[in-house]
Formats: C-alpha cells, sequence, structure tokens
C-alpha cells in the first residue's frame, strides 16, 4: 500500500483490502489509517494487523519498519523479523525492493521468517547503496543473510 497524502481515502482503502490476499503496509501507513478510522495511532502492530486481517479476510499482512525490520502477521500468528545493520546510503526504492522480495518469498511457499528475513536483507542491500535500484547478486544476498537463506 501506498497512501500518499491528498490521494486516498478510507473507503478507497476499503475497498482495495477487499480484494487483497496479501498486504504490506509501513508504520507511517498504519499510523495514517488508524488515524482515518478514529483509532489510537499509537496502536499495537499486532492487534492492528489482527484487527485489519479479520476485518477483510487478509491471510497475510506485513508491516515494515524500516531499520527496525517487519512484522509479519500470518495465519493469526505475529512474528517480528530485525532488520540488518547497514551502512545507508539511499532509501529510495529500499522499500519496494523490500516488497517485491517479500512477494517472492510468499509466492514461493517460503515460511514466513525466511521470507521476511529475504525482504529485510534485500531492502538493507538497496539502501546500503546509491540509486533505487542498484545492482547487485545473488551471491551478495546470501552474504550478507544471517541465517541464510535457501531459495525454491
Amino acid at each position: 500500500m501506498n497512501l500518499r497524502p491528498g490521494q486516498w481515502d478510507i473507503a478507497l482503502v476499503r475497498s482495495l483490502c477487499a480484494r487483497r490476499s496479501i498486504l504490506t503496509l509501513n508504520e507511517h501507513e498504519v499510523d495514517a489509517l488508524a488515524a482515518a478510522q478514529n483509532k489510537q495511532p499509537d496502536i499495537q502492530l499486532k492487534s492492528f494487523a489482527k484487527q485489519l486481517s479479520d476485518a477483510f479476510d487478509i491471510p497475510t499482512i506485513c508491516i515494515t519498519l524500516g531499520t527496525h525490520g517487519c512484522l509479519v502477521y500470518d495465519q493469526g500468528t505475529a512474528i517480528r523479523v530485525p532488520g540488518l545493520t547497514i551502512q545507508t546510503k539511499d532509501t529510495v526504492g529500499a522499500g519496494d525492493a523490500f516488497t517485491a522480495a517479500f512477494l517472492y518469498g510468499y509466492h514461493c511457499g517460503l515460511p514466513s521468517l525466511e521470507t521476511a528475513r529475504l525482504a529485510n536483507t534485500v531492502g538493507a542491500i538497496v539502501a546500503s547503496r546509491d540509486g533505487a535500484t542498484p545492482p547487485w547478486t545473488m551471491e551478495e544476498l546470501q552474504i550478507m543473510s544471517a541465517p541464510s537463506i535457501a531459495h525454491p
């Protein structure tokens, strides 16, 4: 979800959520959605994900937390996966890279924890380099991954 100021309303979000099987959003979008629904902006992420999952029958929700990693709510279970410590150069494109890697892992059937680690690592690689789509290799991904990530 990319909630840009002035470009969305809660009715649009509800309509789009009703059509999803997976949802990724960032912590700022959680705050904006909570405020739009007259909920406390400091709502617990797990509670928010559960409410959204229950309301729209979305089995998997991932909330990105920047350098702090992500929270994945999948089939009623929430896990928080820490981010990687990197020297940030350019965050442009890191969220999109995270989402692409998360969707890849999800659609390949990787477990939630492994999918989140993969996504955190790809997002970190992109943020550690200049430009929105910097070059990187699978070998670099495996080197940065801890523990290592298996790919189907």
